[in-house]
């Protein structure tokens, strides 16, 4: 069977348009990530669920976990999270006081350092949301060091939206993504 020039050009196009079609297909395919919520449904947070990691507890006190949380609670617990709007870095005027206590506590001793972890919710672009991220955390940081804290005792982190709190597509799971999580890392 002779096919002429201008069949073998149809042939060849029809396979390359079939293969750049399956190509594409499969490029984009994204595999799931598995929800890692246990069966009882009593931990909603992936540090919940995970524990306090090494980075988060080194070197502090046995009886203290990461952000100032205490185990025995013979002193106050710290919140250590600060929660932002939607597509803003802007500290509200309830976390305020908070971030103030945070450097109050830094202060007490100057080998007390802090890593400010900014985050967002899924919401955009991934590099729009490792900026967002940073801004965020970067905000904390500023209030930090206006209420006296060395700038050297900080570190910041954009994770974006990689390390979620909430795992979900409602607007409560997405506030709660929103934030930066002050941890101390003496």
């Amino acid at each position: 069977m002779k096919y002429s020039q201008k069949g073998l050009i149809m042939i060849y196009n029809k396979i390359f348009i079939i293969l750049l079609f399956t190509m594409a297909l499969f490029g984009c395919s994204t595999t799931p990530i598995p929800n890692p919520e246990p069966d009882n449904g009593s931990l909603n947070s992936i540090n919940e669920l995970n524990g306090p990691n090494e980075a988060d507890t080194y070197g502090a006190p046995s009886n203290q976990l990461s952000g100032g949380e205490y185990i025995n609670n013979s002193a106050k617990p710290l919140a250590n999270v600060i929660y932002f709007d939607f597509d803003s870095a802007v500290i509200n005027d309830e976390d305020q006081s908070l971030i103030l206590e945070h450097a109050n506590k830094i202060k007490q001793n100057s080998l007390n350092r802090v890593r400010l972890e900014g985050h967002t919710d899924e919401l955009g672009s991934r590099e729009y949301n490792i900026g967002l991220g940073e801004s965020r955390a970067q905000s904390v940081r500023q209030m930090l060091i206006i209420h006296g804290v060395d700038s050297i005792q900080i570190l910041t982190v954009s994770f974006g939206e990689e390390r979620p709190e909430a795992i979900g597509r409602t607007e409560v799971d997405y506030a709660k993504n929103r934030r930066t999580e002050i941890k101390y890392i003496n």
